[in-house]
């Protein structure tokens, strides 16, 4: 239900509170894709409280161990509200 406006707006929010981190651990093998390792390694080397992913089912189970919340995008945005 967002226009292109709406989504915009989004990324422009995210780019301005976001911070560059670098990642200087690995924490695999975490998940069962190998391809998802490097955004749960992101998410926790930036201490990431939300994962946003509509890959719930992949990278739940491994984010949840370093205190990480796997939820998708709808979710994400109604609990930003």
């Amino acid at each position: 239900g967002l226009t292109p406006a709406d989504v915009g707006d989004l990324i422009n929010y995210l780019c301005r509170v976001g911070l560059p981190t670098d990642v200087r651990f690995r924490v695999r093998p975490s998940v069962p894709d190998p391809g998802d390792e490097l955004v749960l390694e992101a998410a926790v080397a930036a201490g990431a409280v939300w994962l946003v992913t509509h890959n719930v089912r992949h990278l739940a189970a491994g984010a949840a161990r370093f205190g990480v919340e796997v939820v998708t995008p709808g979710e994400a945005l109604r609990r930003l509200g």
